[in-house]
């Protein structure tokens, strides 16, 4: 059975940990790392992966608080 991903909880991939940003029917996309930026439009810069619906299955969810270093300025530890 397939895992069903859901937007905005965090997950393992292989060597990648992060959240899901988009899902569509063939992939989603999961920010692994963010880093401020004054020079885009949301003073943020994301670095995402694709990860094919094929791939899903291989996915471990994640528990917010242990990524809280991976992305302190979601202040998660609040």
């Amino acid at each position: 059975m397939e895992q069903k991903v859901k937007l905005f909880h965090f997950y393992r991939h292989k060597s990648d940990l992060g959240y899901i940003a988009f899902i569509c029917k063939d992939y989603c996309t999961m920010v692994v790392r963010e880093e401020e930026d004054k020079e885009t439009i949301n003073g943020v810069r994301q670095t995402k992966v694709i990860i094919n619906r094929s791939e899903w299955n291989f996915m471990e969810s994640v528990k917010k608080e242990e990524v809280a270093d991976v992305f302190p300025h979601l202040k998660i530890k609040e």
